[in-house]
């Protein structure tokens, strides 16, 4: 079989899943917890930050991670209403959640 919606969702790669493991495994505390487990998940979460930081040339508190497309396209849509100083963008895209008032 071959798989073509790689849209919704794809094949995770060998290397992160290996990174990814005791986070889906042991360590899977909510990262703003201040309990111990929530603290080593949010080092984690600063050090992929700050990884991805770098790789792109960025500064640490540029890096957003979200929790899917829906939330990524309409934290997208609010950027640039805030620069464009839009009031009110409506866009229906792929996913329909995707409307937001700026």
């Amino acid at each position: 079989m071959i798989y073509l919606d790689n849209n919704a969702t794809s094949k995770i790669d060998p290397e992160v899943l290996e990174i990814m493991l005791p986070f889906l495994t042991d360590n899977f505390a909510n990262a703003n917890s201040t309990h111990a487990f929530g603290l080593i998940a949010s080092e984690a979460v600063k050090n992929a930050r700050q990884q991805m930081a770098d790789l792109i040339g960025a500064e640490i508190h540029e890096i957003v991670f979200t929790s899917g497309a829906t939330e990524a396209i309409n934290l997208a849509i609010k950027g640039v209403c805030k620069i464009l100083r839009f009031q009110m963008v409506r866009l229906v895209l792929r996913h329909r959640l995707s409307l937001l008032m700026c």
